[in-house]
């Protein structure tokens, strides 16, 4: 347990570590005019939609705006049927205050995917916490997607503390490789506004884009990566990120939570 002077010490790391991240406009890794504090978002296009581009180019939708068509409950053959809806061109899950427990449960693409490109855009409520799970298998051995799946962070980084009585560590902010791997920097928007997320894997390599910002670029399976699961919380799970193939997940952590505009081109 922390000591308060722990404590404080950490949040304002943290709240450093956050404002830098909205503060840094000598990224070489961000578009000209990438701005993190700013709000990024699809929404000069059509929502839930592919433009021609797109499908000339292989993508393909995962969510239509209108239905949860695709989509399936955690080891379930059917989409739960409470807590997930489409609601105003996006895909919810309702708040239920049951934290990680989650309340509906976790849901999966029905299509499992090998090498990909992902984008999606999320926006979080105050104090919320959910992810983007990859690679997600079902196993008698294992109750939960993030047993062996993959995660990227999705939380309100600014208020989740507040809320929750919770201390973050880097790790564990929005972006992040779930306990794995750090951002490079801090790129998510405030809470009630869009973020646009792009998430990478190919062989292994694993990237992933918040607003335009580089945040994750990691190579899976390495004996690095092998010395990161042995010092997160995921050791206890001999077949944690092992898998080479995998569903798509979107978590319930018992906040709401939105998606939209998601869409995926296989590699």
């Amino acid at each position: 347990m922390y000591t308060m002077t722990k404590t404080i010490t950490f949040l304002t790391g943290l709240s450093i570590f956050l404002f830098i991240g909205c503060n840094n406009s000598d990224n070489n890794e961000a578009k000209k005019d990438a701005d993190c504090c700013s709000e990024k978002t699809s929404e000069q296009l059509v929502l839930n939609t592919l433009t021609k581009e797109e499908t000339a180019n292989g993508w393909t939708l995962l969510f239509d705006g209108e239905t949860t068509a695709g989509w399936r409950g955690f080891k379930l053959d059917q989409f739960p049927d409470k807590g997930w809806r489409a609601v105003d061109g996006a895909l919810m899950i309702e708040y239920s205050g049951t934290g990680e427990a989650g309340y509906a449960g976790d849901i999966i693409t029905e299509k499992a995917y090998g090498n990909f490109d992902l984008k999606i855009d999320w926006k979080i409520s105050p104090g919320g916490n959910s992810g983007i799970l990859l690679n997600v298998i079902e196993s008698d051995k294992y109750s939960a997607t993030w047993h062996t799946a993959h995660e990227i962070q999705v939380i309100d980084d600014f208020g989740y503390d507040a809320v929750h009585n919770y201390v973050m560590n880097v790790r564990q902010i929005s972006g992040a490789y779930y306990d794995m791997y750090t951002p490079k920097r801090a790129a998510a928007n405030v809470q009630g506004k869009w973020n646009n997320a792009r998430i990478r894997m190919e062989n292994g390599h694993l990237q992933h884009w918040l607003n335009e910002v580089l945040v994750i670029d990691a190579q899976l399976w390495t004996p690095e990566w092998e010395e990161r699961v042995s010092k997160s919380k995921f050791h206890v799970y001999p077949d944690f990120g092992l898998a080479k193939e995998g569903h798509i997940g979107l978590q319930d952590h018992g906040q709401q939570v939105w998606y939209r505009n998601i869409r995926i081109k296989e590699l």
